[in-house]
């Protein structure tokens, strides 16, 4: 069981909780503050929680990934002038200096602010500085944590440790996750696709139309969680087991996605029911292994690994209705 801190330090919490949630007015997020505020270095103008520094913007991916249902928002800073190489379409290489943020709340409360750094010409691990600050009770000021926080304020969220961060994105060529063509090729607001193209930002151009997910709704909705959840870890050649669930640019066709190539992959996993026959069952959902680890919460087997305690109900509703209408063999 996770600790859940003195009785005085819940009652602490669950009164500023109290006045946060009445202030809130935008789906979640924490209000303006009065005073003095520090926090996330970089993130906002000095003595501010509110407005952000010049140069950085917000963003949101179209396909987020499942955090248990917590309020998240996203921001990033591209250095004046600088441009993202893009002579991969799908594996984007940021210039030195590039930021990330991604603050997470609950409850009316923020919680944490991750951050990446891109310090070094070379894509990959070694390059990028990874680190959360993590909010107090007062939400004025933050403290940098590196080793992990339980129930950060009382809350069901964990904030992960320093080395579990690069568990999931060293997936990715150059770590970053959620911020590539697919996921920026909307037209909600902040930081999409067609503003890095309109401001000169890609090293090569990609044209947002390029960048759909193929399908009708089903389909879409779906590879788009697939691409979202999964796709950061299963990529590529060395994508765990095999299965790759990234959704590439250009593509006219579903059956053209890595997504579909696993429909001819029969499995044996260990700990599974008799009934799981395949990675992905077309017409069956309840005999792919895909739907089934998405339905558990044992540490060794569940997906994804890190990052969520609690199943994704929309999330396993939508890729269930893709699979029970795949035709049959």
């Amino acid at each position: 069981m996770k600790p859940v801190g003195s009785r005085a330090g819940r009652a602490l919490v669950f009164v500023a909780a109290l006045f946060f949630v009445a202030a809130c007015d935008d789906g979640g997020s924490p209000p303006p503050l009065e005073g003095p505020c520090e926090g996330p270095p970089g993130l906002y103008v000095a003595g501010s929680c509110e407005t952000l520094a010049e140069g950085v913007e917000p963003y949101a991916p179209s396909h987020a990934l499942w955090s248990d249902g917590a309020d998240k928002r996203r921001w990033v800073f591209l250095p004046a002038g600088a441009t993202i190489d893009t002579s991969d379409p799908d594996e984007w290489v940021f210039p030195v200096g590039t930021r990330f943020y991604k603050e997470f709340a609950r409850d009316g409360l923020r919680l944490e602010t991750r951050l990446l750094e891109k310090t070094g010409e070379d894509p990959g691990l070694s390059s990028w500085r990874m680190t959360t600050y993590v909010w107090d009770e007062t939400q004025r000021t933050v403290r940098e944590e590196t080793m992990g926080v339980i129930d950060a304020l009382g809350t069901a969220h964990d904030v992960p440790t320093r080395g579990q961060c690069g568990t999931c994105h060293r997936g990715a060529t150059d770590l970053v996750l959620g911020f590539g063509a697919v996921q920026l090729a909307h037209e909600g607001p902040g930081v999409t696709l067609a503003t890095l193209l309109a401001e000169g930002r890609l090293s090569a151009p990609i044209a947002p139309e390029t960048a759909q997910i193929p399908g009708d709704a089903t389909t879409q909705a779906a590879l788009g969680y697939l691409h979202g959840n999964c796709g950061g870890c299963h990529r590529g050649a060395r994508a765990p087991g095999e299965l790759r669930l990234r959704v590439a640019v250009e593509l006219a066709r579903p059956e053209e996605t890595d997504a579909y190539a696993a429909l001819e992959h029969t499995v044996a996993y260990v700990g599974a029911p008799p009934a799981i026959t395949a990675q992905i069952a077309p017409g069956n959902a309840d005999a792919s292994l895909l739907v089934w680890r998405m339905t558990q919460r044992a540490p060794e087997v569940q997906m994804p690994p890190l990052g969520t305690e609690q199943i994704d109900d929309a999330g396993l509703a939508a890729v269930r209705a893709w699979i029970d209408a795949l035709p049959a063999p």
